[in-house]
């Protein structure tokens, strides 16, 4: 018994050590089967989440992209749209006269003249120059009438400067009372253009006066709009033009080209105008058709009375289809064109 003892001792003791070791390896191995698997997952997570990132990316890059194709095209039609406003309140630009600018010292532009009117649009310019110029043309009188005849001497002699007539026979000054009503016409229109677009979006006189033009001199900016926009007479005058402007039914469709160089254009030349109703069809309609049916209706009135009574005059045939009490022109025939032109 005491010899079996100490055996019996060291086995218990080898077989605790060897089941402490196999429950190590076994831990361990368990142990590296857990970490391998653990690994794994974590690699396999971290691919899924890689590849979760990339795609998420992507998405966003592509979503990213297409807003910002989306916003820039947004802004080219934006862009665009501002460029066609703004083209839109330009109109034609500053009038610069490059024809005039281009001539040598002592030459001068032929111009033809038809109804007593020049066809030429440099002449036009010209002289719509030369109203708003403050150093030919004054600025503080409230109408035409009040220019004096040195001044408007000085505005014919500014034409005349420049242009000659194409015939030669006939000197510019045979019509200088023609020229002055043309320059006093476009004088007109570029004050009612003042009032239009710097003193009535305004609020008040004041208002006014700050909101002068780039081209004018504030001195005389602030003198015409205390004497003459803001007085009683002018804001009665230019109410009573708008009720008239806007009892006005049938309109022109001929753009800012004259009647008088479509009549030229068309037969006038050779001392062959159009009739009535066929100028009539040209300057109110767009392509072969009327814009509106009174326009047609009173062409066909115009045709009735030219069968009718053929033995009429063009200002007599115009009475009868255009009633009006003013004598100072012919309608039909465009602003400027009298009785005595006929």
């Amino acid at each position: 018994m005491n010899q079996d003892a100490p055996t019996s001792r060291r086995d218990y003791f080898e077989d605790r050590r060897d089941c402490a070791r196999a429950s190590n390896v076994e831990d361990l191995m368990n142990a590296t089967k857990n970490g391998v698997l653990n690994s794994h997952n974590r690699r396999d997570d971290y691919e899924e989440g890689r590849d979760s990132a990339r795609a998420l990316n992507s998405e966003n890059y592509e979503e990213g992209r297409d807003c910002t194709r989306a916003s820039n095209a947004e802004n080219i039609v934006n862009a665009t749209k501002k460029a066609d406003r703004t083209e839109e309140k330009r109109g034609h630009g500053k009038n610069k006269c490059k024809k005039l600018a281009k001539l040598k010292p002592g030459e001068k532009i032929k111009v033809t003249f038809y109804n007593n009117h020049a066809l030429c649009t440099t002449f036009a310019r010209h002289i719509g120059r030369i109203v708003r110029d403050p150093s030919i043309t004054p600025v503080r009188v409230k109408k035409w009438t009040d220019i004096t005849e040195t001044s408007l001497k000085h505005i014919f002699v500014a034409v005349k400067d420049k242009f000659e007539n194409m015939d030669e026979n006939i000197e510019i000054d045979v019509y200088k009372n023609d020229i002055m009503e043309h320059a006093r016409y476009l004088w007109n229109n570029w004050r009612g253009d003042l009032s239009r677009h710097y003193v009535k979006p305004t609020k008040n006189m004041q208002q006014a006066i700050k909101n002068c033009p780039n081209d004018f001199a504030q001195a005389d900016w602030e003198w015409l709009v205390k004497e003459h926009f803001c007085s009683k007479e002018f804001i009665a005058k230019s109410k009573r033009n708008s009720r008239n402007r806007s009892h006005l039914s049938i309109l022109h469709h001929s753009g800012s080209k004259p009647f008088r160089k479509v009549i030229y254009d068309n037969g006038g030349k050779d001392n062959n105008p159009p009739a009535l109703d066929a100028l009539f069809f040209m300057t109110h309609t767009k392509g072969d058709n009327f814009i509106d049916s009174e326009s047609s209706s009173k062409h066909a009135q115009i045709q009735e009375q030219m069968f009718s009574d053929p033995s009429l005059s063009n200002a007599q045939l115009m009475d009868k289809c255009f009633p009006s009490k003013r004598q100072d022109h012919i309608i039909g025939y465009g602003g400027g064109v009298k009785a005595r032109h006929l």
